[in-house]
This record gives structure tokens, C-alpha cells and sequence, in this order.
């Protein structure tokens, strides 16, 4: 029996499951959340510091504000 639209959403099987030990795994999908706090940390102390290899605050996402009406300047 070939399992509805209801019960497998999903079109593709990710390639992970072919991994011998995908299965055995108890958490499959793990964010790493020091890997996280580290790169928002960067990119707030970055745009309050003006750095400008880091600065997140350029001229695209500015036009970006302006046009969803957040920031007219």
C-alpha cells in the first residue's frame, strides 16, 4: 500500500538516511546552539560597533526597510 499525500508530506528522502547510523540516531535535526548565540552575538556587537567587514546594516537592506515601509530615511 503506498502511503497518501496525508501521511508522507514530503517528496524526497533526504540522502542522510542512507547513512548506516541515520537510523539509530534519537535526535536527528540538532541546531548548535553555541554556533548560533556565537554568530548573533557577531552581528549584533558588529552593527553597534559600525565594523565594516561584519556590518549587516548595508545599503540593500536599508533599500529593504524603506520599500516593506519600516524605515523611511
Amino acid at each position: 500500500m503506498k502511503p497518501t499525500n496525508e501521511q508522507q508530506p514530503w517528496k524526497k528522502k533526504s540522502i542522510f538516511f542512507n547513512l548506516p547510523y541515520w537510523n539509530a540516531l534519537l535526535l536527528r535535526h540538532n541546531l548548535n546552539v553555541m554556533h548560533i548565540e556565537k554568530n548573533v552575538y557577531k552581528s549584533i556587537i558588529s552593527t553597534l560597533l559600525h565594523l565594516k567587514k561584519k556590518l549587516k546594516d548595508g545599503l540593500n537592506s536599508r533599500r529593504d526597510l524603506e520599500e516593506m515601509s519600516i524605515r523611511h530615511e
